[in-house]
């Protein structure tokens, strides 16, 4: 075929391939208009274009037929067809259920049929199945099942989504801008959740974004979705290539268009597309018709205008203008390098938006910064004005020191060392706010800090150096007394002085990006926390060397974010190396080896190792008793670490007592009104509630929520963990639909924050799953359970002992279900992995002793059911105590066996 034919033949053809079966003959009537060898060309490549791989490693032979006309009334496998959803080439959407009496469940089957010559289509099917395989995320349809039909039709069974497209569902809620903007913040969630397991989409539109009635989107067809070089599958899906452009046109990038390599800013770019249209009604390019041709054009060449500037109503517009219109249009940039580097930081820019903070896709500028922050403490800037008259004489004496470095030229050297002694000197007034300093008795360390970040930039502006030390130490008290806001907007500035001054690579600017990588992990933004201190690690080993103590403590902060990740696996060579370098330089007495010992700590309880944990805390804590006499930050983490592990072992007398001391020396050190306050109040009460003080725990517990909201906003991940608190003291008081939307609400939150797969939301679903079995719903409860134990094994591995909770939880479950038979295995691996992690006398082991035992009851062996039940009890009873719901649950279970015996 002529290149100029092949051209038009691959111009209609893609603009036909993205317009659903129904719509592509009026497509096809109008483009190839009498022409029929070109039509029927096209209709060729469409019909090949549905082929699908099979679920065999390989057919022997690939038939010929495709799916029938209508397959309603027919079985699937277990499932029987209800009606057809619809179709595109030679695939089928099917809406069936499952027929086979094990539970009702509906789902949607997608039925291919393909051509025997069409290998590459084969495989490219193949790979949308390990696609799906690979992805379990709670905004992305889930693959369930697959095989192949009676006539050797490959089919994959899908969760069915019963929703509408995403920009239908905005509209016919007339959703405001907040909503839309939290709604697509979902969909970057899911989007990043498939890059992060090397999946780049590459059709993000709105059909293949449904919203459910109660508003969660779910991302579908991966059908054309690519593997990125380093997933195990690269090879395989290799073979998919076909040499078509792969798209959807009005909604793909640049270098779609151009037939160049995807990358994960493709799909940055499709996102863009769609936020573009979910906030200004329309498509970013004007178009004077819907050609192909002119839609490749208008890609590649037109620039978009401003949503604010289409979106046509003026209250709209001003809605748009500023943040939003710079965040999609840096979304939307040709060259795929200018655009966000990954969607986690288009949902981050979309974060600060919303809070009030400087963007990312905005240029950072003294006023941008300065009006941003103004806007979000108005009241705070006006008394830091009044305050700035105070050290007036301070910035007159170093303005005439910059005024002398001008003048006498010889005597630079010996002034700016004198400016950079002076900076050390005032850095270490403001850090008398920092609580590692002040401890608790200085009163007006705020007003130091207020006075001085009010000054520093006006009084300073010739000396930029001196500034920028300032500010980051100001930024950094700031932090250290949770000031987040306040801090960051120094902490920016620090940084920005020191790239004017020493370029993109100096120490100073090292020390600015861990600065910053200490502030976003502290308020729980762990993806920026995590590339931030990586820069750190990376910048600081080509400057100083590997084995340099800055270098290690990049490391160390790095290792935190990764254990908060649960990336415990990663963590561990990250710590020990910290270590290594810290115990070379300093011995064994110093703050940072005691800080790294007290990290690895953190890690082996993560990992379930209580023994390994207690030593290095224990090790840590002395280190840090002998070296500080009054009250330290790094005191109160140990205490509280080792209260961790004592109830951990169910030695909640000591626990107590333990988390009553922490408390106390954290007032002292960091104050009332500081969010490590709030986490020693929410695990004081978690132990109350532990030990039947029910009433204290959940009034400390809403006293620790209220500080975290007040402190951190509604959303910070920190407050999904003082719901999660909550819930589980108000469910152990029996207040179970205020438990139940608590847990509802921690859930919400932590999706926002972490990944699908974070242990955090493995947590707080096998909490939830567990009240819905209390609740008297075991049908609900199960899928819930399932989830949760699916990614603790993949976050914490086998031996684990939440994976051990888990199964015991899916094993009561069943039961409850009446599925004794498949619940005895899950229980028995249950009791056996609590028993090798924890011991045979921990409470959490002997309530799953007490559950076996009740699932052998049932089943009729008494002989074996007998000793677990009371044992079971008795551990329960002096572990617990007689009035917890644990108790007494374990003697109805026993007093219900003698009876029947």
């Amino acid at each position: 075929m002529a290149s100029e034919r092949w051209r038009q033949v691959e111009e209609i053809f893609a603009g036909a391939v993205a317009l659903p079966a129904a719509e592509r003959g009026p497509w096809l009537t109008r483009h190839c208009g009498g022409d029929v060898e070109l039509r029927r060309e096209i209709e060729s490549l469409l019909a090949a274009d549905g082929a699908a791989g099979d679920f065999l490693e390989r057919p022997a032979a690939v038939p010929e037929t495709a799916p029938p006309e209508s397959a309603v009334g027919r079985r699937i496998g277990p499932y029987a067809i209800e009606r057809k959803l619809g179709e595109g080439g030679m695939s089928t959407v099917y809406v069936a259920a499952r027929a086979d009496e094990e539970y009702r469940q509906q789902v949607a089957i997608k039925v291919f049929g393909y051509g025997a010559d069409r290998r590459d289509l084969v495989e490219r099917f193949r790979a949308e199945r390990q696609i799906l395989a690979l992805l379990d995320h709670p905004n992305i349809a889930r693959l369930l099942d697959g095989g192949t039909t009676s006539d050797g039709l490959p089919y994959l069974v899908m969760e069915y989504i019963d929703g509408v497209p995403i920009d239908r569902y905005c509209d016919e809620r007339l959703l405001s801008i907040e909503k839309r903007i939290e709604l697509f913040r979902q969909v970057c969630s899911a989007v990043q959740y498939a890059h992060q397991n090397l999946v780049v989409h590459r059709d993000i539109k709105p059909s293949n974004i449904l919203v459910t009635a109660d508003g969660v989107p779910h991302l579908l067809d991966f059908g054309i979705a690519k593997l990125l070089e380093g997933s195990s599958l690269t090879r395989a899906a290799a073979a998919t290539v076909t040499g078509q452009r792969l798209m959807t046109p009005h909604y793909a990038s640049p270098e779609q268009v151009e037939g160049k390599p995807v990358t994960t800013a493709t799909d940055v770019y499709s996102l863009g597309v769609l936020l573009y249209v979910l906030l200004a009604g329309r498509l970013p390019y004007r178009l004077a018709g819907d050609r192909l041709g002119e839609v490749e054009q208008a890609v590649l060449e037109q620039q978009p205008e401003r949503p604010s500037v289409t979106a046509g109503r003026q209250k709209l517009a001003r809605q748009l203008a500023g943040d939003l219109d710079n965040i999609v249009l840096t979304a939307l940039r040709k060259e795929p390098t200018r655009r966000y580097a990954s969607v986690e930081l288009l949902a981050e820019d979309l974060r600060r938006h919303r809070t009030g903070l400087p963007v990312l896709a905005r240029p950072s500028t003294v006023g941008y910064r300065v009006s941003k922050f103004v806007g979000r403490h108005r009241l705070g800037v006006g008394v830091a004005a009044l305050l700035a008259l105070v050290i007036l004489g301070l910035a007159a004496t170093m303005t005439v020191q910059a005024a002398r470095l001008v003048r006498q030229r010889d005597e630079i050297r010996r002034e700016r060392d004198k400016a950079v002694q002076v900076a050390d000197f005032l850095e270490e007034i403001f850090s008398a706010a920092d609580p590692a300093r002040a401890r608790g008795e200085t009163v007006t360390a705020r007003e130091v800090l207020d006075r001085g970040a009010a000054r520093i930039t006006a009084e300073l502006a010739d000396q930029p150096e001196v500034q920028a030390a300032l500010a980051a130490a100001i930024g950094r008290s700031y932090a250290g007394l949770g000031a987040y806001d306040r801090a960051e907007a120094l902490l920016d500035r620090s940084l920005t002085l020191r790239r004017k001054v020493f370029g993109a690579s100096h120490p100073e600017i090292a020390e600015s990006l861990f600065d910053q990588a200490a502030l976003y992990y502290a308020r729980g933004d762990l993806e920026l926390a995590e590339a931030t201190f990586r820069q750190v690690v990376q910048m600081r080993r080509a400057l100083l060397g590997g084995t340099d103590p800055a270098v290690a403590e990049g490391l160390n902060g790095l290792g935190l974010v990764l254990i908060s990740k649960a990336k415990f696996d990663a963590a561990e060579p990250v710590l020990r190396e910290a270590l290594a370098i810290n115990r070379k330089q300093y011995g064994n007495d110093n703050e940072e080896v005691g800080s790294n010992l007290g990290n690895l700590g953190l890690l082996m309880k993560q990992k379930g190792d209580l023994a390994a944990a207690e030593a290095l805390y224990s090790e840590a804590l002395a280190i840090f008793r002998r070296l500080f006499d009054a009250p330290h930050p790094q005191v109160v983490i140990q205490l509280n670490n080792l209260a961790m592990l004592q109830s951990d072992r169910g030695e909640f007398a000591a626990a107590e007592a333990s988390y009553r001391e922490t408390l106390a020396v954290a007032r002292r050190v960091y104050g009332r009104e500081h969010p490590q306050t709030a986490l020693f109040l929410a695990n004081l009460a978690g132990m109350l509630s532990a030990r039947g003080k029910h009433d204290e725990a959940e009034r400390l517990a809403r006293e620790s929520l209220a500080l975290r909201r007040r402190l951190l906003g509604d959303e910070n991940e920190q407050v999904a963990r003082g719901l999660n608190t909550l819930a589980t003291i108000l469910e152990e008081k029996g207040e179970l639909a205020q438990a139940r939307a608590s847990y509802e609400e921690s859930l919400r939150i932590f999706r926002l924050s972490f990944s699908a797969e974070h242990p955090r939301i493995g947590a707080v679903l096998a909490n939830l799953a567990n009240l819905l079995l209390q609740q008297g719903d075991p049908a609900a409860a199960e899928p819930l359970a399932r989830q949760a134990l699916a990614i603790r094994r993949r976050a914490l591995g086998v031996a684990h002992p939440d994976v051990g909770s888990s199964l015991v939880s899916l094993g009561s479950i069943r039961l409850a279900r009446g599925a004794a038979e498949e619940a005895e295995p899950l229980l028995r691996q249950g009791y056996e992995t609590l028993r090798a992690a924890l011991s045979e006398d921990h409470w959490r082991t002997a309530d799953a002793r007490s559950q076996l035992g009740a699932c052998l009851a049932v089943r009729g062996k008494a002989a074996e059911a007998e000793p677990l039940l009371t044992s079971g009890y008795e551990t329960l009873l002096a572990t617990r105590g007689a009035w917890d719901r644990r108790t007494l649950a374990a003697g109805r279970r026993l007093n219900a066996f003698r009876r029947a015996a």
